[in-house]
């Protein structure tokens, strides 16, 4: 089997006829543990280091950045993610009076050993943003339930432990102008503040992969085409590529619907030349059918895999692959 280098998991589907219409619902497994089930090769090409566990957290509206960036938060509240500091006092209908304000979260973490490219992913956090890796500041997310990602690939020192610290702010907004005031601003719900999804570092073997800088988003999409029927259907692959190298490099796109048994359905293969700091996109079509189903209620589960690959040599019959 061919070891690609970048997987970056399955992406689960269920292809489902009723009424002669066919309708496929893409939805997105980044960890290995969530395709184990799975009668296929579920071997992750990335590396992905887990980082919920070890933190240290103070909710300080009065605490500065500067003292926060040198604090070692030795007498901070030691909490695993997800986390919020609102789990009880927001969590009643008569909620009026819960904490609004800065929460600060601080962790320390190795160094991969491996990988080309290194990307921090928050799962969310609520409800705005600001992250430092060793003391530089990597961005500002606005969003209290969006998926975003850092590139820190050179803010890592080798062998050595790293600091992350993050700044959540749930505070209400006062004004259109205030930081927080990002709709919807007015409901029936409490802003809880907090890192209430995953925080995890995601190493790549190479430097060309699917972009990690799409919005937060895996870089592979599906949908179906136009033209359903009972009895088959066209699926649309479009994936987002990167290429964070110095240099150019020629690749080969390959993805590959799957079924419950790991068998292979359909596959498409396109090669791709990707020049140095750029992206790209390809789009490729899957067919799926025929199959036929002993129920029009019948769910059929499917599994779409992506991978990017070097390409075939004149000598081999296999893709040549890089190891991490």
């Amino acid at each position: 089997m061919d070891k690609p280098l970048e997987q970056p998991g399955l992406f689960s589907s269920s292809l489902i006829v009723a009424a002669f219409a066919v309708a496929m619902m893409l939805t997105v497994s980044t960890y290995p543990h969530q395709a184990a089930a799975q009668v296929v090769d579920t071997t992750e090409v990335r590396i992905v280091q887990p980082l919920n566990e070890n933190w240290r957290f103070v909710q300080d509206d009065e605490l500065t950045e500067t003292e926060a960036l040198s604090s070692t938060a030795d007498d901070w509240e030691p909490v695993t993610l997800p986390h919020t500091w609102n789990a009880e006092d927001a969590a009643s209908l008569e909620a009026e009076d819960y904490v609004r304000g800065l929460g600060w979260y601080r962790l320390e973490f190795p160094s991969p050993e491996a990988g080309a490219r290194h990307w921090l992913e928050f799962g969310a956090a609520s409800m705005v943003a600001d992250v430092w890796l060793n003391g530089q500041h990597l961005g500002q997310h606005k969003g209290a339930v969006t998926q975003f990602r850092f590139d820190v690939t050179d803010l890592l020192v080798p062998g050595e432990m790293n600091v992350l610290l993050v700044r959540a702010d749930n505070s209400e907004p006062e004004s259109d102008s205030d930081v927080t005031a990002i709709p919807p601003m007015r409901g029936d719900f409490n802003i809880s503040g907090g890192l209430h999804r995953h925080v995890a570092l995601i190493s790549t073997p190479d430097a060309a992969h699917f972009d990690l800088a799409d919005l937060g988003g895996p870089g592979v999409y599906a949908t179906t085409a136009p033209g359903l029927t009972a009895s088959a259907a066209t699926v649309n692959v479009r994936t987002k590529l990167r290429n964070d190298g110095q240099a150019p490099g020629d690749y080969v796109v390959r993805v590959s619907l799957l079924g419950a048994d790991g068998q292979v359905a359909a596959s498409a293969e396109q090669p791709i030349n990707l020049a140095p700091a750029a992206d790209a996109e390809l789009a490729q079509d899957l067919g799926s059918g025929p199959h036929s189903l002993d129920s029009a209620a019948a769910d059929v589960r499917w599994n779409l895999r992506a991978n990017v690959m070097l390409p075939k040599t004149e000598t081999e019959s296999q893709h040549r692959t890089r190891s991490a």
